[in-house]
């Protein structure tokens, strides 16, 4: 899942039965309200506020367009709907060693440092964004704690793919304070 934030020109927004605009209204969101997004899909084709768009996001209520909600990324910020919801690992091993998944999601066997926090300190000054919590799909996130201290991927927002969070050896969709409140502050 992942979350994002209605902004409409001050309007409700529509959720549909379906991905386009003539399946029937099922819902009306508040413009400003967090809706969580269960998965995506494609369907017609709209324009709105966040450009234009055949992504639709299924939320509790419906399909709404996702040109009318910020997400903090322009691709889909959610798996899509019916499909796998857990992302292939064959090939990679993220036991405890967490700054792999970086080199996997990147097509590598290795990053090339023995472990977060040596990639963290390894980065240069102008790559690092402390403090900032809203990290673009695809940005490296590291926390601090433990020895090695941590990383994960951003997929827009607050919320990650992470390694171990949801169980050991797992990889799992995860957000920034879920991930601070087990293993450590966020550096980003």
């Amino acid at each position: 899942t992942a979350t994002g934030t209605v902004r409409t020109v001050g309007n409700p927004l529509n959720a549909h039965s379906g991905s386009s605009t003539s399946f029937p209204v099922v819902s009306s969101i508040k413009n400003g309200a967090s809706v969580n997004i269960d998965c995506t899909t494609t369907g017609i084709t709209i324009t709105g506020k966040f450009g234009t768009s055949n992504i639709w996001d299924h939320v509790p209520g419906g399909y709404v367009t996702d040109t009318y909600v910020y997400t903090g990324t322009g691709r889909a910020a959610a798996f899509p709907c019916g499909g796998s919801r857990k992302p292939s690992t064959s090939g990679c091993q993220y036991i405890g060693i967490c700054d792999k998944i970086i080199a996997c999601v990147y097509g590598r066997g290795y990053s090339g440092f023995p472990s977060a926090s040596v990639h963290w300190q390894s980065t240069p000054t102008r790559y690092k964004h402390v403090g900032d919590r809203n990290a673009p799909a695809g940005a490296l996130v590291f926390f601090q704690g433990g020895k090695d201290d941590y990383i994960a991927i951003s997929t827009g927002g607050l919320n990650l793919i992470s390694t171990d969070i949801g169980g050991t050896g797992t990889l799992t969709r995860s957000t920034i304070g879920t991930i601070e409140s087990k293993w450590g502050h966020c550096l980003r």
